[in-house]
């Protein structure tokens, strides 16, 4: 698999949507904060946010860090967000 097939720009673009919107213990956090929080280097967190990071975890802890905020009523649109920017980027790879 070529490195461009696993790409996920429209789930970075959600991530960073997230980030901007969400609160976790009450609070935005920044990129510094959730790095810290997901043992991640700044510069994955960054590949992330563009959805060029190609190993899972920093994904799953990404989501599981916002699980409590997604959850929430007011939230729950953010989910089929999600949904719809990984539709997105299997139909871009033909998948």
């Amino acid at each position: 698999m070529k490195h461009e097939d696993s790409e996920s720009p429209q789930l970075g673009m959600c991530i960073a949507r997230m980030q901007k919107v969400l609160k976790v213990d009450g609070r935005r956090l920044t990129n510094r904060e959730i790095c810290q929080r997901l043992h991640l280097s700044h510069t994955t967190y960054m590949e992330m946010k563009k959805g060029k990071q190609t190993k899972l975890y920093p994904y799953r802890d990404f989501l599981l860090l916002y699980l409590p905020a997604l959850l929430e009523e007011a939230n729950r649109h953010w989910l089929d967000e999600l949904v719809r920017s990984l539709e997105a980027d299997q139909k871009v790879r033909g998948l």
